[in-house]
């Protein structure tokens, strides 16, 4: 089972929660591809406290508040829908992080040198709460390679390591299961 957090509805939809549901739609679709069977869930809370302490704040009752936004969530999810098409444009390739260093002044960040086989690649990865800098270095990963350059703390990530994320925070790589040469194509 692949999930995304259960998002509370005590207001709108934000680009972490189509950003997190993303992800877990890739992973979803790389395990199925692995010819595993995976169910893919994704939904919202309904019943908590911020969702109590929201509707206060309005004036209304909770369960308009949560029917309101969760009627919202719902129309997010369905335009975040990509289709097979758009999936297939993702080039997505086993890489290998070659070096590894802590983004000054960012407690989350990695700044990691991958081979991807096609060349090498400076990706800024929020992972240095899970993982020590030199105890990733020939580590096999999945890296989104099309996704266009952005500058993150002053320094150019070139595409997107993959990563899971269990219900703690917790993070793990998403690499092959099998020796796989750094290059190779995900599917």
């Amino acid at each position: 089972m692949v999930t995304t957090p259960i998002y509370y509805v005590n207001d709108k939809p934000h680009i972490g929660h189509v950003y997190t549901s993303t992800v877990a739609d890739i992973y979803a679709r790389y395990k199925r591809l692995q010819n595993m069977d995976v169910f893919f869930l994704t939904g919202t809370d309904e019943h908590g406290l911020k969702v109590e302490q929201s509707a206060e704040k309005r004036q209304i009752p909770a369960q308009a508040l949560a029917d309101e936004n969760s009627l919202v969530f719902q129309e997010v999810m369905k335009s975040n829908e990509i289709s097979f098409d758009d999936f297939t444009k993702l080039d997505i390739r086993v890489g290998t992080i070659t070096a590894a260093e802590k983004v000054k002044k960012a407690d989350k960040l990695l700044k990691l040198t991958v081979d991807t086989g096609i060349d090498t690649r400076t990706v800024v990865s929020g992972i240095a709460e899970n993982y020590n800098a030199e105890d990733v270095v020939g580590q096999k990963v999945s890296i989104l390679l099309n996704l266009a350059p952005r500058k993150i703390r002053g320094v150019e990530s070139q595409g997107m390591i993959l990563m899971a994320e269990n219900e703690e925070g917790d993070l793990a790589f998403v690499s092959p299961t099998k020796d796989i040469e750094t290059g190779n194509t995900i599917r």
